[in-house]
Formats: structure tokens, sequence, C-alpha cells
């Protein structure tokens, strides 16, 4: 799925295969393993909440980034995601998932599960708080600016069939410019470290 290594499985003809989990990163106090790096990966399949505010997928990088803000939202005590929908949103992801062989494979257990699920669900209240999408109006010379530098790329279709497509990418811009500084902030505030091994761009 990611041509970053996940899990390490060690097969032997006489037993079962041993699963070898390795640590990735720390944020502030957490750890992160190579295992919690998979299930975010089957997570982000069904829900993402950073999807808007990343150029591109780099899922440690993303994964480090919702302990982050899960960090910042603890010391803050803005958001509280209720049991009711903590229960619901497990349940349906959980049934999702269960669809899946490579899933399945991996044995993860309701009350494991469960901490990611809430990370999830926590780090996408505090963007609705902190990031609102629609937060930033986008002028009339913007959209020409861009337009006009752009045209090449665009096909030379005229403005007017253009002009949504270009304010919400200049509006996409905007929340990663504002989500990187963001993250640049607050991991001055709780610190991070990449082990040895396992590269960030």
């Amino acid at each position: 799925m990611w041509g970053i290594l996940l899990l390490v499985l060690n097969i032997s003809m006489a037993a079962e295969p041993e699963v070898v989990v390795a640590a990735l990163a720390r944020v502030g106090d957490s750890v992160i393993t190579s295992r919690d790096l998979q299930i975010h990966l089957f997570l982000n399949e069904i829900d993402n909440p950073l999807k808007d505010f990343v150029d591109r997928a780099d899922p440690l990088k993303d994964l480090v980034s919702e302990y982050l803000i899960v960090k910042e939202a603890q010391s803050l005590l803005v958001v509280k995601v209720s049991d009711a929908d903590l229960d619901s949103t497990q349940n349906k992801w959980s049934a999702q998932l269960q669809k899946d062989r490579l899933w399945q494979s991996l044995h993860v257990p309701p009350a494991e599960l469960r901490p990611h699920v809430l990370r999830k669900l926590t780090v996408q209240q505090i963007l609705n708080l902190k990031m609102p999408r629609d937060l930033y109006a986008v002028s009339d010379e913007a959209v020409q600016s861009y337009y006009m530098q752009n045209k090449n790329q665009l096909g030379h279709k005229p403005l007017e069939e253009l002009r949504e497509k270009i304010q919400n990418t200049l509006r996409a811009q905007k929340n990663h410019e504002r989500f990187r500084d963001w993250m640049a902030a607050v991991i001055r505030t709780h610190g991070v470290v990449y082990y040895s091994g396992y590269k960030v761009k």
C-alpha cells in the first residue's frame, strides 16, 4: 500500500507469523509504532481528517500531526468526543473494515481500535474549530491573477467557467499554509522525534 515499512513478518513453516512492531516516532511522551501506522492507513481509507490540509499524503508525518493536534486539544480542553459518537463511529468503521482481508489479518481487537477512532474524531473536531474551510474569502483580483499566471495549465478556458475551481484552489492553498504554520508552532510546544531509519520530508 505504501513504500514505507509498516510491519515485518517473520514467517516460519512451523509457527504462526510473528509480528515485529517498530517504534517510528515520539510525540511528547507518546510513542508511535509501525502497528499504529498500519491501523492509521486503514482508517484513512474511511475518513482522513487531514485531507484538506496537506499537499500530499505522507502517512507517518500525517499520523504525527494527528497526535500533535490531540495533544493540543488535551492541553486546551476545548473538545470532547461523546461516548455515543465514539461508539457509533467505531461500530460503523469496524463493519466496513471487516470486509477487508488484510485488515482481518491484523487482528485488531475493539479495545485497541478505540483510541485510534477517538483520535481521528478529536482531530476532526479541532480542525472544524481551528480551521473552518470557508474562513477565507477569495478576492476577484486573486482569481484574475491566478488565471492569468496559469492560463496554459487551465487549457485557456474562459475565466467564468473556471472561477469556482480557482477559488477552491486558492482557498486550499491558504488552508495548507495555515496548517503548516500551526503544526510548526505545535511541534515547538510538544516536541517530535523521528527514530533512526524513518525520514520525513
